[in-house]
């Protein structure tokens, strides 16, 4: 069934991320809703029938009556947004992370429950093939059993428009962690059905961003602007049986730009290290006559985990958003994204904080 989607955020994360999928997807785009107008209007004016264009999400819900919304904005409003939206009826999809406190989460969770509704995150890394295929590895048993996972993402240049919202506690909930890292737990929750944890430990680092290094070119910067976040975090997990799960990150720091999945079992090893330059980024370790070999599976290529926002992810992200709207099942959860949540929460409230002179 053909559904009618209104989109709450104009900016690059709707243009490139959520537009061409939620058309190639067969959905209908009916409203364009962002604070700033000129910025919904040029949006708007690229689609074609032209959807309405609003400023006020609230006005917008109730004069267009959306069967669903995309979630776009700064971290703190997603919350009220989602949980007005479910309450008219709509189905949200929502950008990670799930909000930017448990309690919020819970009420958006418990909320689209009630609705029957909807409630999805663009959590676009589990597409992946490498992953896909990690996953359907670790299932199969030929791992045994799992006691490590380490999961990094490390921009060396990449801070995502320093004095922006991005680089704002109040508006963003945190740095780097909640930015990259809600990502990352969620893809190493996701890779082991999601074990309980019973132990949570962290760091976090502001360094290099309030002194401007290392900024690069991910948005418009603003050198007056704000940034009391981190730009570095390192978190432990303890897993309920045994294991280990290490989610490693950063915005910018003295280092090579990074994107690397480790897996260590008692039967093999996986290592996914999509910056290593190979032709396939999923290497296999195993035993042979004694001795530990390398074998490289076949699967469908893909970029690395800091590649274009235009790529096959986010395509079947918003395809899988529109087939769960039609009843099918699959989409990332808000209930799953609150499991991601509860440990940023708990990292943050834990960690130890380096070189900490946020200006």
């Amino acid at each position: 069934m053909e559904i009618g989607v209104a989109l709450i955020g104009a900016g690059n994360i709707a243009r490139i991320g959520h537009v061409p999928g939620l058309l190639r997807a067969g959905a209908r785009i009916i409203a364009v809703c962002d604070a700033d107008l000129e910025k919904a209007r040029l949006l708007a004016g690229e689609l074609n029938p032209q959807p309405s264009v609003f400023t006020d999400y609230r006005e917008m819900l109730a004069t267009v009556k959306p069967d669903a919304v995309t979630i776009a904005i700064p971290n703190t409003f997603h919350a009220a947004v989602a949980i007005e939206a479910l309450g008219i009826g709509a189905h949200v999809l929502c950008e990670k992370p799930l909000a930017t406190t448990v309690a919020d989460g819970e009420k958006m969770v418990e909320t689209a429950a009630k609705a029957d509704r909807v409630l999805a995150l663009n959590l676009h890394f589990r597409l992946r093939p490498e992953f896909q295929h990690l996953k359907e590895t670790i299932a199969s048993g030929t791992l045994g059993e799992i006691f490590y996972v380490n999961v990094r993402l490390m921009r060396r240049c990449g801070v995502p428009a320093c004095g922006s919202w991005f680089t704002r506690r109040e508006m963003a909930g945190g740095g780097a962690l909640i930015d990259l890292g809600a990502h990352l737990i969620d893809l190493a929750l996701w890779l082991l059905d999601f074990p309980g944890t019973k132990e949570v430990s962290a760091q976090i680092a502001s360094l290099l961003g309030p002194r401007r290094v290392g900024l690069g070119d991910w948005g418009q910067h603003r050198p007056e602007g704000v940034f009391d976040v981190e730009d570095f975090a390192s978190v432990r997990l303890q897993t309920e049986s045994g294991g280990v799960i290490v989610i490693e990150t950063s915005w910018t720091y003295f280092g090579p730009d990074e994107s690397r999945v480790q897996v260590l079992g008692s039967l093999a090893g996986v290592d996914v290290n999509s910056t290593s330059g190979i032709d396939s980024p999923l290497c296999v370790y195993k035993p042979l006559d004694g001795e530990v070999v390398q074998t490289f599976p076949r699967f469908a290529a893909t970029s690395a985990m800091q590649g274009s926002t235009s790529n096959r992810e986010w395509l079947l992200s918003m395809q899988q958003f529109v087939d769960a709207c039609n009843g099918k099942q699959g989409v990332a959860t808000g209930a799953e994204a609150l499991r991601s949540l509860e440990i940023l929460q708990r990292a943050y409230s834990l960690a130890t904080k380096v070189g900490w002179q946020p200006v």
